[in-house]
């Protein structure tokens, strides 16, 4: 998947503690009115406006993919920046 065609793109830091970014990308993306697609390490993480359940990134079809508003990505989820991709800037 391209993330590169998402045109807002948000960065959580990891300050240090686990999941911090992790942790920090996900009370955004709430407060934005958006789920997060639950954790399977190193995959990334689905994103959809509203409250939703998202599974696992792997039960999702590549179909699929093009109906998430968005992806979260990070290198580690545990001690790695988080970087949150949306195809709009959330308002």
């Amino acid at each position: 998947m391209d993330f590169n065609k998402f045109p807002f793109k948000k960065t959580f830091p990891h300050t240090g503690s686990d999941f911090s970014a992790t942790h920090a990308a996900e009370s955004w993306l709430k407060e934005n009115g958006f789920s997060l697609g639950t954790m399977c390490s190193p995959e990334p993480r689905a994103i959809m406006k509203g409250e939703v359940f998202l599974p696992k990134w792997h039960h999702f079809s590549t179909k699929d993919h093009a109906s998430f508003d968005g992806v979260a990505t990070a290198t580690n989820w545990r001690t790695g920046d988080v970087t949150v991709y949306l195809k709009a800037e959330p308002v």
